[in-house]
Parts: C-alpha cells; sequence; structure tokens
C-alpha cells in the first residue's frame, strides 16, 4: 500500500512539474516556429537577377537590448554583379508573410562590405574562403513579446 501511494505521488508530482513547464515550452516551441518562418519568408523571396545565395540564418531570443521583448533574426547573404542600386529597389516593394502579425511585411536589405559579416554578434555566417563577389544581406529582424519564452526574458 505504502508503495502504490509512493508512486501515486511520484506521478503527481512529475504532472505537477509538467504542467508548470508547459507554458515555457509552449511559448519557446511557438517562437522558433515563427523564426524558422521568418527564414522560409527570406529565403523565398524573389531575390534579384543576377544573385547568388551564400548563406542563411536565424536566430531568436533576447538578442539586443534588455526588457521582456522576444527578438527574431532571419537573413540571407547574397552576392551580386552590376549595380547595388538596382539590387536595392528590387527589394524596395517585395514582402513576406510575417507569422506573427500573421499579415505582409517589408524586408531589409543592405550591402556588406569587404571583410564585414553584418549581425556576426548573433549569427555564425559561413562564408566560402576566396569568395570575390561583392555581397549584399536581406534579412527581417522584429521583436515582439516573449510570452514565457526563457530565451527572451
Amino acid at each position: 500500500m505504502k508503495k502504490r501511494i509512493l508512486r501515486i505521488g511520484i506521478v503527481l508530482l512529475v504532472l505537477l512539474i509538467g504542467a508548470g513547464a508547459l507554458p515555457f515550452v509552449r511559448d519557446a516551441v511557438g517562437n522558433s516556429w515563427r523564426c524558422r518562418q521568418f527564414e522560409h519568408g527570406v529565403v523565398g523571396l524573389d531575390h534579384a537577377p543576377g544573385t547568388r545565395a551564400v548563406d542563411v540564418r536565424s536566430r531568436v531570443g533576447l538578442l539586443y537590448g534588455n526588457g521582456n521583448h522576444c527578438d527574431y533574426f532571419a537573413g540571407q547573404l547574397r552576392t551580386y554583379d552590376g549595380d547595388f542600386a538596382k539590387v536595392e529597389a528590387h527589394y524596395a516593394g517585395l514582402t513576406f508573410y510575417n507569422p506573427v502579425r500573421e499579415s505582409r511585411d517589408n524586408v531589409s536589405v543592405e550591402r556588406v562590405g569587404p571583410g564585414e559579416l553584418p549581425y556576426g554578434d548573433i549569427v555564425s555566417w559561413r562564408v566560402p574562403e576566396g569568395l570575390k563577389e561583392p555581397m549584399y544581406l536581406v534579412y527581417v529582424f522584429r521583436n515582439y513579446d516573449a510570452n514565457a519564452d526563457p530565451r527572451c526574458n
């Protein structure tokens, strides 16, 4: 009888701990899914002609600043040939599906200088050695409520 009560107690304790952790797990999984959707949105864009993908990265968490928010970063490094102004103009009207706002949203584009890797403090880019072509970054950087995601508080 004592073993049965002990087993029931252990099961109840495990259920109680699991129920307490559920919001943290749910929000962490949800935020990871949303970040992955940002990445898919950036990769799936109609990219500028004459450009080529080099690397793609995404990350979710408290990436900059402090406070109760969650940052989402998704970006793709790309090479281009020709005039960067044409590349920039190409992306000016492009949008992607923002899974947090559940609407269309704009992307940002910036030229990458030689030896420069933007947002290198939050993601580790993989760039082939000896790459000589000029690069640019097309990306999304947004922040929203953290909810109970421990990476964002």
